[in-house]
C-alpha cells in the first residue's frame, strides 16, 4: 500500500508539471476528497462506524490504475521508462491480489474448521438439554450460562487481528444461541430473560458443561451453564 501511494505521488507530481492550473486544482481537489469517498458509508450513516468500512481503502489501487493509463497516454516520457513504471504498479497489485487470496483461503479454512467443532459441540449441548426430564423442547425457557467462543486453533494465530477472525466460533453474543438452534440445528428453543439466575447460589454451585449436573432445571428455566 506504501509503495502504490508512492506511485501515486510520482503520477501525480511528474503530470501537474504539465498541465494548466485550471487541470491541477481539479486533481488536488479529487485527491483532497478521495479519503471522503472512501468513507462514504461512515459520513452517510451520520458517523457510524464499523471496523468492517477499514476494507474500502484498499480500493485505491484502482485508483492508480486510472493514473497510471492517463501517465501513459499523455505525458512525454521515454517509453521505457513508462513500461518500467507500469510494470511496477502491475507486479505491486498482483502481490497484494494474491496475499489477499491467500489470506482469504486460510480464513476460510480457519472458519469451516470452527464451524464443524462448534456444530459437535452445541449438538451435545443440545442432546443433554432434552435428556432432561423436566425439559420440554420450544417450551421450557433456556438460559445459557457464559459464552461458547469456541477454541484457539494453533496455526492461526497471526490471523487474530483482522476483523472478524479473532472470534474463534459463529456464536458470537448471548442472543445468537436462539439463532443457532433454529437455523443450524433445525431445534425450536426459547431464550429466558432472567439474567438473574446468574447470580444465583444454585447456579454458582453448578459444574460446567459437559459434566454431569450442567443442564438443570431452576425456577421453571433450563440452565446450561456452558462457562
Amino acid at each position: 500500500m506504501i509503495l502504490l501511494l508512492l506511485c501515486i505521488s510520482f503520477f501525480c507530481v511528474t503530470g501537474l508539471k504539465r498541465i494548466d492550473w485550471k487541470n491541477r486544482c481539479l486533481v488536488l481537489l479529487l485527491l483532497i476528497v478521495l479519503p471522503f469517498g472512501m468513507n462514504i458509508s461512515f459520513f452517510l450513516s451520520n458517523g457510524m462506524g464499523h471496523v468492517l468500512m477499514q476494507y474500502a481503502v484498499w480500493f485505491v489501487w484502482v485508483f492508480v490504475v486510472i493514473l497510471m493509463q492517463w501517465f501513459n497516454e499523455n505525458i512525454n516520457m521515454i517509453e521505457s521508462v513508462k513500461k518500467g513504471f507500469q510494470c511496477i504498479v502491475i507486479i505491486i497489485i498482483t502481490l497484494i491480489i494474491i496475499e489477499n487470496v491467500y489470506t482469504s483461503n486460510t480464513i476460510y479454512m480457519k472458519k469451516e474448521i470452527e464451524y464443524q467443532a462448534t456444530l459437535s459441540y452445541m449438538t451435545s449441548v443440545a442432546d443433554k438439554m432434552e435428556e432432561h426430564k423436566e425439559y420440554i423442547t420450544g417450551k421450557t425457557p433456556v438460559l445459557f450460562i457464559g459464552e461458547y467462543l469456541g477454541n484457539s486453533k494453533d496455526g492461526f494465530e497471526n490471523y487474530s487481528k483482522i476483523t472478524g477472525v479473532g472470534i474463534n466460533g459463529p456464536i458470537t453474543y448471548r442472543s445468537s444461541y436462539e439463532a443457532y438452534f433454529e437455523y443450524v440445528l433445525g431445534i425450536p428453543v426459547i431464550m429466558s430473560e432472567n439474567v438473574s439466575l446468574e447470580n444465583d447460589s444454585r447456579v454458582l454451585e453448578m459444574p460446567v458443561f459437559p459434566n454431569e449436573g450442567s443442564v438443570d432445571k431452576i425456577d421453571e428455566v433450563l440452565v446450561v451453564k456452558l462457562k
